[in-house]
């Protein structure tokens, strides 16, 4: 209904009038209130429910992290057959509850709270940026000569509910919606704690079936 009477409100405002913000004022506290929720209440079951809706994606998303790791060809002109970039699209029912898995996790604190922006819109989406410190500056950072070590490598991770500003303050010509921007909701993860919000070790859960199983 919340999406119907918005839609309405964007495209059809001149047609309802006044109706349409009575409407839109009436129903989004509701909506803001039942879909966060339905993918869990407490803490632990929006952790639960998160990372089991979105189990394989969260895992390709580390596995990609790990790939980038991959040295850059140092002969000029060399072609880079790593991919240094990765798109993953889906829909609410993965990003309400990626954003519990990413909010919720408590592995290092986040610029804002889970409820500050309860209701997700299209353009939603969340940036990974995985930096590495140079030789010199790492070796400076960690005191001692660098070593296969996660900790040469950080994660930025950047976040934008998309357009989910004043639906009745859109360009009249073109039906545009203000878009937020993406922010950081934290500028510096290692990836032992990336791989932590990701993919955590459960105890006493069965590891992921191998190549080989699946061969099988």
């Amino acid at each position: 209904m919340f999406d119907y009477i918005k839609y309405d409100a964007i495209h059809n405002h001149e047609l309802l009038g006044e109706v349409a913000s009575r409407l839109f004022d009436t129903i989004k506290p509701l909506a803001d209130f039942l879909v966060p929720h339905e993918y869990g209440i407490e803490t632990a079951d929006k952790l639960h429910i998160g990372r089991t809706t979105c189990e394989l994606l969260l895992r390709s998303m580390w596995k990609d992290l790990e790939t980038m790791k991959t040295p850059l060809p140092t002969e000029p002109g060399q072609p880079d057959p790593t991919p240094r970039v990765h798109i993953y699209c889906g829909s609410e029912s993965h990003l309400q509850p990626l954003r519990n898995v990413l909010f919720q996790s408590n592995v290092v604190p986040i610029n804002c709270s889970w409820d500050c922006y309860n209701e997700l819109n299209y353009l939603t989406h969340v940036v990974l940026k995985l930096y590495r410190y140079d030789d010199a500056d790492y070796e400076k950072l960690k005191g001692s000569p660098p070593g296969p070590t996660t900790e040469q490598y950080y994660v930025e991770l950047d976040w934008s509910p998309g357009v989910i500003e004043d639906v009745f303050a859109m360009a009249e010509e073109d039906h545009a919606l203000p878009f937020v921007e993406a922010f950081a909701l934290h500028p510096h993860i290692t990836l032992d704690e990336m791989h932590e919000i990701l993919v955590p070790e459960q105890e006493g859960a069965p590891p992921p079936p191998s190549a080989n199983d699946s061969a099988e």
